[in-house]
């Protein structure tokens, strides 16, 4: 509740290769909830449009932590949307599942498929690629919604884990109907319509997915892609943070 007030993205620096979530969510306040943020150059081989190899590590599209993130693929930057606080963009990922309470027409085209006729798609090559899309996946997503309670936005993670058995993920048209259902089902969202104001963008999902939050023993884990325990943890190149309102005010107060 309120957590849009908060919401706010840990990355890695210039030229650093991925983290471990949990290092990454140390810097966060007790009580924060934390989510993997976007995409990110995870293995050795993946290229830009003009062909050229970029480094594990580099986020894909523009991050707040790093000036030196590999640009967003030219056929997909119509899908990709950007996380923007304080009139900052923070984070860039993709593709936008909502939009001020509009779902998105998700396409159906080669672009978005991972295998054409049995075989690797060709373009799976360019770092950000949503070739992803189609098939099942491990996934994760954040949505906005403005709250009447706090007269601020509040914010929702979503996961969707299967310890790593992709066959038993979701399709991203899957996951946007999954999303749009999470946001209807909060307090009030059918009755008051609180999920007509919502937007949700998908993020980095397979192997990437952790959500956890933070508290007085330390991180803990409540959902992790592909991973059954904290030692096969994906590093990622950012988390994004968000805190509760009322730990918010209580945390306020104190310091005063």
């Amino acid at each position: 509740m309120g957590g849009g007030q908060s919401t706010c993205v840990i990355g890695t620096k210039n030229s650093a290769t991925p983290e471990s979530p949990i290092h990454l969510a140390k810097q966060a306040s007790q009580g924060a909830a934390i989510i993997n943020g976007g995409y990110f150059v995870h293995k050795e081989g993946l290229v830009s449009d003009n062909e050229s190899i970029l480094s594990i590590g580099s986020p894909i599209g523009k991050t707040l932590s790093r000036s030196d993130s590999a640009p967003v693929p030219d056929l997909w930057k119509d899908e990709y949307g950007q996380i923007v606080i304080d009139d900052q963009t923070v984070l860039t990922s993709g593709p936008v599942l909502a939009l001020n309470g509009e779902q998105i027409a998700l396409p159906d085209d080669d672009r978005m498929k991972y295998y054409l006729d049995g075989k690797e798609n060709p373009l799976n090559k360019y770092a950000g690629a949503l070739t992803h899309s189609s098939g099942f996946n491990e996934r994760a997503a954040i949505s906005t919604v403005y709250s009447s309670d706090t007269g601020a936005d509040d914010t929702v993670m979503h996961a969707l884990v299967s310890n790593g058995d992709r066959s038993a993920g979701a399709s991203m048209s899957e996951w946007q109907m999954l999303t749009s259902a999470g946001m209807e089902s909060l307090p009030g969202g059918r009755l008051t319509g609180r999920h007509n104001d919502s937007s949700t963008i998908n993020l980095d999902g397979g192997g990437s997915v952790f959500l956890g939050t933070t508290g007085e023993s330390g991180i803990s884990v409540h959902a992790l892609g592909g991973a059954s325990s904290e030692s096969t943890i994906r590093p990622v190149a950012n988390v994004i943070v968000s805190m509760p309102e009322n730990v918010q005010k209580k945390e306020y107060s104190h310091r005063e």
